[in-house]
């Protein structure tokens, strides 16, 4: 079940990731009329959501369920599933209307991407090393 979940919001996370970016190319003339500082902050924002799209299609594709530590491992896929939705709201909402570079949401969903990444390496290392 959580495979589908994580397989679904990658792939709508993508179609959006696609339409957004042909949004950009066709509509705002590539972004070439945004100063410097906006431009980069859209386009940082608009990467940071692609990776959380990806890392989902990754685990609706590959993950496979954990014998020991279930739970520890499903709170972290649930991290996963939530960033693409805080980034999304990063880059729609923050990056606009913000006059400075605060982006308080977007930088939550790019901390869980990390914050996952080191949790699950942690957890595979006690896995591994609780082996007979």
């Amino acid at each position: 079940m959580i495979k589908n979940i994580h397989l679904w919001v990658g792939i709508i996370g993508m179609v959006l990731f696609l339409l957004s970016g042909q949004y950009f190319a066709l509509m705002m003339n590539g972004l070439q009329d945004l100063a410097d500082a906006p431009r980069l902050l859209l386009r940082s924002s608009h990467v940071y959501f692609f990776f959380g799209c990806f890392i989902n299609i990754i685990f609706g594709l590959y993950y496979v369920e954990p014998n020991k530590l279930c739970w520890y491992f499903n709170a972290n896929q649930s991290l996963v599933i939530a960033s693409p939705f805080l980034l999304a709201y990063g880059f729609m909402f923050e990056s606009f209307n913000a006059p400075d570079i605060d982006r308080a949401i977007g930088i939550q969903g790019a901390i869980i991407l990390f914050a996952w990444l080191v949790t699950t390496v942690i957890g595979r290392l006690i896995v591994q090393f609780k082996r007979p």
